[in-house]
């Protein structure tokens, strides 16, 4: 975990799930591994929230997962005799099959602390964008955008358990596990894939691109949230973090 150490903050937030799924249309991914950590104020002119990414790049970071179907979007039914499964590992391999990563494409936004803690609503915005890879994309095909991103919005899905509470001089930390989600999001069209540009109409077609609001699922399995609120400043809270992740 990592709160920004030089920037006055008002609190620092971590998310670490090891698993989940995100789904566009009717094609549903496996996650791996997903990492949420940043930190706000409420220091604006307009006393909204301002969001401090951490300060190693690492505000969100995400394993790379293999797209079933790969790029022919072919999933065969695994018998007894295991030929399907065959068939699904040539399919998944190279070169037709497709990672896929999960990536911020701006600056996270509208953080609630409160939301954060289980009062309901979404704990932050987050713009992402899914980068997909192999021989045949390329390396620059990516669903979303930093000017039409995937907007993310996490929430509580399950109560929160196993809590914890640690005080330090001048503030708290709070961890839960919970499931967050979000089902409200949008997905645009594919854009930069294979040569030419050529094949942005096979990634739409094979995932239903654009892809309009209830279509699409987040999950974050039993992911353990950790939320520190202070007021004295940005150094007090890095220290306090850091020295309760030790």
């Amino acid at each position: 975990m990592n709160a920004p150490p030089s920037t006055f903050g008002a609190a620092c937030v971590s998310s670490v799930a090891q698993t989940g799924s995100f789904t566009i249309g009717g094609t549903k991914v496996t996650t791996g591994l997903t990492e949420l950590q940043l930190g706000a104020t409420g220091t604006a002119d307009d006393n909204s929230t301002v969001i401090v990414p951490a300060t190693d790049g690492r505000t969100l970071v995400s394993d790379t997962v293999t797209v079933p179907g790969g790029l022919l979007g072919l999933e065969l039914p695994e018998d007894g005799a295991g030929l399907g499964a065959v068939l699904n590992r040539l399919l998944s391999g190279p070169p037709l099959g497709v990672q896929a990563t999960v990536e911020l494409a701006g600056l996270p936004s509208d953080f609630d602390g409160g939301a954060a803690l289980g009062s309901g609503g979404s704990i932050v915005t987050l713009p992402v964008r899914v980068h997909l890879q192999n021989a045949i994309l390329g390396s620059r095909c990516y669903i979303g955008s930093a000017k039409d991103p995937i907007l993310l919005k996490p929430m509580l899905q399950t109560a929160p358990e196993n809590i914890s509470t640690a005080l330090f001089s001048g503030g708290f930390i709070v961890g839960l596990t919970a499931t967050l989600g979000d089902d409200t999001f949008t997905v645009p069209e594919a854009h930069g894939c294979g040569p030419l540009n050529l094949l942005d109409k096979v990634i739409n077609a094979k995932l239903g691109l654009p892809s309009a609001s209830g279509a699409n699922h987040l999950v974050l399995s039993d992911a353990r949230l950790s939320v520190a609120l202070t007021q004295q400043g940005g150094q007090v809270l890095h220290d306090a973090w850091h020295a309760a992740a030790q």
